[in-house]
């Protein structure tokens, strides 16, 4: 069976890497990446990382005009993974194992070691107050983000071979080699399998989104898709058919938009994992180039590929906005959603919204990584004007995603929280 590409995560903050990037309608090169085999992006605030399979990682803190190595005490060995938590502290999955840095990246030093130690790392995940981390010696968790970690058990499957880790709500997923998928409410404590077809199962992506999940399922099996959180899947072989033949990695880039890196490009979806379609415009080649990795930043997508570095896109033009643009036609002139009040926060809000008609209404609280945080509303109510309140005095400070759902009308506002 042929070989899997390694799935790929990178988690940011909504923070813009720089001032000086130009937005273009199209694909834009990042200087200094040309002709490079990158895996990694990533972005902390003040730097924009870019890591191979070689083993180089750099940084430049002016949008690419001048790099700089930040590869001191790094193992010789492919880098895979990147993260961080906040600007200067980031976390680095190698061939090696885990290592981590609190001063974005001039030095790191080698972390997990008894559990992680020269095995792969696949991925890194952020749950709350909890960071995840699967590799081929298992599933383990931190909650110092990642000064140290504790091993978990996952019951049914081997410790090795945990490819990915996301979430969704409550849940935690993880993809087990040859055992499919096992879902966790509790943060890893208990488990439960998610059986996409009988048995065998290799998953080595998850992304998830609103009532949506995806799992990339190796070679044979392009995509999986569940809208009844994994109690049934469908195969989407037949709809991705002559589009691409294999996916590097899954990325939520909205609560209903979703994104795949591929061995042909970028492809995205804008109704739930349902349809996608090719976005490689200004890409080399026609966007005949594989695509390792991608980063969501405060209005920018980043993406890694195999052989032409690394490239930007606004995220203006792959979806709709989350800017407080209604993003839904039937009754939305009567239904709204107002701006929290205040905004920017460090404690408790106000959100003041009006319902064309009586029924079901759900606001909830994402995050920059699109991952739900809090359920503001959940219950049936009368037509006319409300205000919910939340309390986000226990939130990391940064940008939120505030989304009404009412009958046929989605609508998103932006929440900023500082401290």
């Amino acid at each position: 069976m042929m070989k899997p590409m390694v799935a790929l995560n990178c988690m940011s903050l909504l923070l813009i890497i720089g001032a000086t990037s130009v937005l273009t309608a199209q694909w834009s090169q990042i200087p200094g990446t040309e002709g490079e085999r990158d895996a990694v992006v990533a972005a902390d605030g003040q730097y924009l990382y870019a890591g191979t399979y070689l083993g180089s990682l750099r940084r430049t803190a002016d949008s690419g005009r001048t790099w700089t190595y930040a590869n001191t005490d790094l193992p010789d060995s492919s880098i895979f993974v990147t993260m961080y938590g906040e600007p200067g502290l980031l976390l680095l999955g190698t061939g090696k194992g885990v290592f981590r840095s609190t001063d974005h990246g001039e030095h790191w030093q080698s972390v997990a070691d008894s559990i992680t130690k020269r095995r792969i790392v696949h991925q890194f995940y952020r749950l709350g107050r909890f960071v995840f981390v699967a590799s081929d010696s298992g599933l383990a968790r931190s909650t110092d983000f990642g000064a140290s970690w504790a091993r978990l058990t996952i019951p049914l499957s081997a410790p090795e071979g945990v490819f990915c880790v996301a979430g969704h709500g409550d849940y935690l997923l993880v993809g087990v080699d040859g055992d499919g998928i096992f879902k966790s409410i509790d943060s890893g404590a208990i488990w439960g399998l998610v059986n996409l077809r009988h048995g065998g199962d290799l998953v080595t992506s998850i992304c998830t989104g609103d009532g949506f999940w995806l799992a990339h399922g190796g070679s044979d099996i392009l995509l999986y898709r569940s809208v009844d959180s994994g109690a049934s899947w469908v195969n989407m072989n037949r709809s991705l058919s002559g589009l691409i033949s294999e996916i590097s990695v899954l990325h939520s880039i909205d609560p209903n938009y979703a994104v795949a890196g591929s061995d042909v490009g970028v492809i995205l979806s804008q109704d739930n994992g349902a349809t996608w379609k090719r976005v490689n415009d200004g890409l080399p080649n026609s966007g005949h180039i594989a695509v390792l990795d991608v980063c969501i930043v405060t209005n920018e997508m980043l993406i890694a590929t195999n052989g032409a570095g690394c490239f930007r896109r606004p995220l203006s033009e792959l979806i709709t906005p989350p800017s407080g643009v209604d993003d839904a036609t039937t009754g939305a002139a009567a239904t709204h959603l107002g701006q929290s009040i205040p905004n920017p926060t460090s404690g408790e809000v106000m959100i003041p919204y009006s319902l064309a008609a009586g029924g079901h209404v759900s606001i909830t609280l994402y995050n920059s990584l699109l991952q739900q945080v809090a359920t503001v509303v959940d219950a049936e109510e009368p037509s006319g004007p409300h205000t919910a309140r939340l309390d986000a005095s226990a939130l990391p400070p940064g940008a939120y995603y505030c989304r009404l759902h009412a009958g046929s009308v989605n609508l998103t506002k932006q929440m900023i929280i500082v401290r």
